[in-house]
């Protein structure tokens, strides 16, 4: 019976630890994914702001090079070409 009892808190207290493990897991992805909404939102109002102030500098450094974009005559245009206007 002892060594039942044994086992028993063994396996509970491995599981404990488990759980805490994947709960701190857990709280560490919703930390990065925060981080990453957060460096998002802010890349997203850089970018506003750039085009509201026609920044072409900010534009070109925010924009990849294989930006494209489809104008209002539903054509494609690529980075050069937008930061051309």
């Amino acid at each position: 019976m002892r060594r039942f009892l044994q086992s028993t808190l063994l396996l509970a207290s491995a599981a404990g630890v488990v759980g805490q493990f994947s709960c701190a897991q857990t709280t560490s992805s919703a930390r990065e994914e925060d981080k990453s909404s957060e460096a998002v939102r802010r890349l997203n109002t850089e970018e506003a702001q750039a085009f509201l102030q026609k920044d072409a500098k900010a534009m070109a450094r925010l924009w990849p090079d294989d930006f494209v974009v489809t104008n209002p005559l539903n054509k494609f245009v690529n980075k050069q070409q937008v930061l051309g206007w």
